[in-house]
């Protein structure tokens, strides 16, 4: 038994993980301790994100998309809890707010977004599915993006 977060450095390297908690981020370790092309499988916000790991000249990458679904997990045990969506979401129309894709937005972008923001962008992008959104994980840093990891709607995620 041991937490999960930190993975396992003496049984490494892992070619699949698939979390079953609610992360606010993807564990350093996690890609560190896998193999080119292995497979990360995770709950971010309330989606669930298929991240694919690379080797770089600067350490792993992993990089992908969320799929289509929702998902909802228990929070990572010690992890900082995130306000809720609705809680932080005061003068946003209630048609956004009942709206679950506009919820996943809110969660996904906690501490860089204001909810009034976020509304301007889902209604700007034309409310975007969940698999338009994505997450990478390189050079010490990770991000959510929509449509493009280098692109104009770039987040740094929490945790």
């Amino acid at each position: 038994t041991g937490d999960g977060a930190r993975g396992s450095p003496q049984q490494a390297p892992y070619d699949r993980i698939i979390a079953t908690c609610t992360l606010p981020s993807v564990p350093p370790a996690w890609p560190e301790q896998s193999s080119p092309g292995a497979r990360i499988l995770a709950p971010v916000a309330t989606g669930l994100v298929s991240l694919e790991v690379r080797a770089t000249a600067h350490g792993p990458r992993a990089e992908g998309h969320f799929l289509h679904t929702p998902a909802y997990f228990v929070p990572l045990r010690g992890a900082s809890p995130l306000s809720g969506p609705v809680a932080r979401s005061g003068g946003v129309p209630r048609r956004a707010i009942g709206n679950e894709l506009f919820r996943f937005l809110l969660t996904l972008t906690a501490g860089s977004l204001d909810p009034h923001e976020a509304l301007s962008l889902w209604e700007r992008e034309e409310r975007p599915q969940r698999e338009r959104y994505g997450i990478t994980v390189a050079d010490g840093r990770q991000w959510a993006w929509l449509d493009d990891p280098e692109g104009p709607y770039t987040w740094p995620l929490a945790g």
